[in-house]
């Protein structure tokens, strides 16, 4: 467990460093945020690889569907409204799909109607709104899934070849990128040619966005 431990601290600094790299800077064009965006993701990826391996086998060995109920109702419980939020905007299914959702994670049938709505409608009203405005070109403010019409044609990229080519743990995975982040060493253009994309103006801006 201490192994998880260390991982999840070296993705919480990585995340700092992402926050701290797109606060100080002023970016002319979303392909700038590549190297933060594309660095994070390709430390998260393997951490959640890691836990998928691992630690769901042994809790569902050493714990009842009742338990995990628990934990997982206390688990979303907790968390910030708009990461809820999140989650809820891209569970697939619908309202339908949410409401099986949270009927699993021990919420009560009208939790929908008395608090989990809002925080999805919150979600896309103050973040997804404005991937959606990115990809317009113009300030929009949308509440409803049907209204995201460009981020419905964005397409995943491919893995980062590291996770494929180069046998690594998480966590000294999740050091390596903070490094070369932090020193500026992952360049758009290395960030980029991970995934095999095109670069220039001839690139289409739906290529630019993460799975």
């Amino acid at each position: 467990m201490s192994e998880f431990e260390t991982t999840h601290e070296e993705l919480e600094g990585l995340l700092h460093i992402v926050d701290k790299s797109i606060r100080n800077r002023q970016f002319q064009t979303a392909a700038e945020l590549a190297p933060c965006w594309h660095g994070y993701r390709t430390a998260l990826y393997p951490q959640l690889v890691e836990e998928e391996k691992i630690m769901i086998p042994l809790k569902r060995a050493y714990f009842t569907p009742a338990d995990m109920q628990q934990k997982l109702y206390e688990v979303v419980r907790a968390m910030p409204k708009l990461a809820l939020g999140s989650l809820l905007h891209h569970i697939p299914g619908g309202k339908e799909g949410v409401m099986t959702f949270l009927a699993r994670s021990g919420f009560s049938w009208h939790a929908w109607y008395t608090e989990v709505h809002a925080t999805r409608t919150a979600y896309r009203e103050q973040m997804e709104s404005k991937l959606e405005s990115l990809l317009r070109g113009q300030a929009l403010v949308l509440r409803h899934k049907a209204d995201f019409v460009e981020t419905h044609l964005l397409k995943p990229l491919r893995l980062n070849e590291r996770l494929v080519t180069h046998r690594s743990n998480a966590a000294d995975l999740t050091s390596q990128i903070s490094a070369e982040l932090s020193t500026g060493r992952l360049s758009v253009s290395d960030a980029l040619r991970d995934v095999n994309l095109p670069l220039g103006p001839q690139a289409s801006r739906h290529q630019y966005v993460e799975a």
